[in-house]
């Protein structure tokens, strides 16, 4: 990195040419003339230390990563401090309205909104008082009221241009994001993270760091405080904590989203939904100073949640790099916790030396390991290689079965009912998937009803193009975010559904990396993977069908309820169906709960921690 590089970063450049744009938008919001020192410091060190890391994961590769990275890509993470801490305070500076219409170079006073999450809708009043003209775009909810604003079609919305002045495009999950770039125009569209970061740039600097000395006093008077530190975290790892915490342990979680896979609807600084009550939502710069001042206890961080990587190996590299930079300046011991072991790629594979690099650059970092998503065998292997001197733990993402069970669909119609909550329809890129929406029509045309918790806009788009006949055993279903409330809901089916086309993809990643270490990985991978959605049917007493390929799962359920089964064969599912004795595999299922409870697990866990050096 050059030295006029870093001069550029400490000068706190935000990024894109519309933020610097918007610096006289806000320019009467009451900022020091010079922010913290410490606010500069701190993201100086991790910068510093994530550079070296790139610097030696790139030092045989022809490509100039350690020169662009931090422009490209990390910037937006490190630099921009994310004050704004929920989505609703957004809607209570005037500012706001000036960011949305910038872009346009007009006097706008048309805005459309979509998709319509709930931060639009509770703030339509906001809009209407901004905005002369207001309307809101989503195919999901097309057709619903609020107020006097009809929510429109996707198509429609976009359809006559001279009707809106400005559009405002407002999701955080990433396949979505991708999806409404491609449908709003260019040009026009501001997106809400975009409002944060203007907000947040300036307003950050007069707030200090009040906030984060509190809570680190809190986390620094109770006993061996565990702090868990994430970008969001998900709903699927809370249970593990919760378990923790009720066997003992000082569980304190930080994060700078909601627990929801949406924009939050949450208090400033502590999330109203997670399972914990010791949480807080910070910005980021509170969560570094956290992370560089706490002089008690240990971090549990997480790196898959910082970076979505897409099955990109030039992403990895951002995540792996990231995460090694924030294991490194940890003023306590640390816990690297993997949902996934590594992340599966296929985009940039001439990038995969230099992501070996950066994996093992990561996992040396960290002081202990724990797999969440990945059986004994592959921490024995990491074990044996990569974190020869570590403590390795797998410990799978277990939940809270409920005390009884949903009564049976196929009990009341005499009809068979499947579920699923993983992506099958081509709402994310993962390749293991692309082919899946043709045997979910399979399963359609042999009369077997599909359930599948989704809010995603193509699902909707694979719905519409079904057959009549077909349609009426496809179900879209609300998605629902509290867990146990999922799987109580989910006990009312027959059978979980994770069949994907793994095999393909993972023979040619295999085939693709140099390094032996990430190679025996992935060839790992698939054979012990336990997936989140598998572990959620299982505590909702539900056997899986199951790719053939995911071979240890048959040892994490009861015996015949994991049933294996590939692509091919999903077109004679109604035979199969018929051959299964229903009866008694929703029996062990429900006899053997425990298995998928994490309360009934969560001691192994206590006593991995307690043996980990202070």
């Amino acid at each position: 990195m050059t030295r006029e590089h870093k001069a550029n970063i400490s000068g706190i450049q935000y990024g894109t040419t519309r933020l610097k744009r918007w610096i006289s938008l806000v320019d009467d919001v009451a900022v020091p003339a010079n922010p913290p020192p410490l606010y500069l410091e701190h993201r100086q060190s991790l910068l510093d230390v994530i550079t070296q890391v790139l610097d030696d994961a790139g030092a045989s590769s022809p490509n100039d990563r350690a020169n662009r990275i931090l422009a490209d890509t990390l910037t937006g993470n490190v630099l921009h401090s994310s004050a704004i801490d929920t989505w609703k305070k957004i809607f209570s500076f005037s500012q706001s309205a000036e960011l949305i219409k910038a872009p346009t170079g007009i006097k706008a006073s048309k805005v459309a909104l979509a998709p319509a999450t709930d931060v639009v809708l509770e703030n339509l009043d906001w809009f209407r008082a901004n905005f002369d003209v207001v309307r809101v775009g989503d195919n999901l909810k097309a057709g619903q009221r609020y107020g006097d604003i009809e929510i429109e079609p996707m198509a429609q919305l976009v359809s006559e241009p001279d009707d809106v002045d400005c559009y405002l495009m407002t999701t955080d999950t990433p396949e979505v994001q991708d999806l409404f770039s491609e449908l709003l125009p260019q040009g026009r569209t501001t997106h809400v993270y975009e409002l944060r970061d203007a907000l947040s740039g300036f307003l950050f600097p007069a707030s200090g760091y009040h906030r984060a000395d509190r809570i680190l006093e809190a986390i620094e008077q109770v006993e061996n405080p565990l702090v868990v530190f994430g970008r969001k975290l998900l709903p699927t790892t809370e249970p593990i904590f919760l378990a923790l915490q009720e066997q003992g342990a000082n569980v304190f979680q930080i994060s700078q989203f909601d627990r929801m896979e949406r924009l939050g609807v949450c208090d400033a600084s502590h999330d109203n939904e997670a399972l914990i009550d010791t949480n807080a939502i910070l910005t980021f710069s509170e969560a570094l100073y956290i992370l560089i001042r706490l002089k008690k206890g240990r971090f549990w961080i997480y790196y898959d949640f910082f970076y979505n990587v897409g099955w990109d190996a030039d992403r990895a590299v951002d995540s792996y790099a990231f995460a090694a930079g924030l294991l490194k300046i940890a003023a306590r011991p640390t816990i690297l916790g993997m949902y996934d072991v590594i992340k599966p790629v296929c985009l940039n594979m001439e990038q995969t030396p230099e992501m070996a690099r950066a994996y093992k650059a990561m996992v040396e970092a960290a002081d202990a390991l724990v797999l969440t998503s990945k059986s004994d065998h592959v921490a024995d292997y990491l074990r044996n290689t990569i974190a020869r001197d570590k403590p390795v733990k797998s410990f799978y993402r277990y939940s809270f079965p409920p005390p009884t069970y949903g009564q049976k669909l196929s009990d009341m119609d005499g009809e068979r009912h499947l579920v699923g909550v993983t992506s099958f329809l081509g709402e994310v890129f993962e390749p293991n998937r692309i082919e899946t929406r043709n045997s979910i029509r399979s399963l359609l045309r042999q009369k077997i009803h599909f359930h599948y918790y989704s809010s995603n806009t193509k699902v909707i788009e694979f719905q519409s193009g079904l057959s009549e006949a077909e349609r009426r055993f496809f179900h879209v279903e609300t998605p629902i975010w509290d867990q146990a409330a999922l799987i109580k809901d989910m006990s009312q089916f027959d059978a979980g559904w994770l069949v994907g086309d793994e095999a393909t993809i993972f023979a040619k990643l295999i085939c693709s990396i140099e390094d032996r270490n990430v190679r025996e990985l992935f060839t790992l991978f698939v054979p012990n993977g336990v997936p989140t959605s598998s572990m959620t049917y299982g505590a909702a007493g539900l056997p899986v069908f199951i790719s053939r390929q995911i071979k240890v799962m048959s040892e994490v359920y009861p015996e015949g309820c994991c049933i294996p089964l590939d692509m091919g064969e999903v077109d004679n599912i109604a035979a199969i169906f018929e051959e299964l004795d229903w009866k008694t595999l929703h029996s062990r299922m429900q006899a053997e709960r425990n298995r998928f409870d994490v309360r009934k697990h969560t001691l192994s866990l206590v006593t991995f921690l307690a043996n980990l050096k202070p």
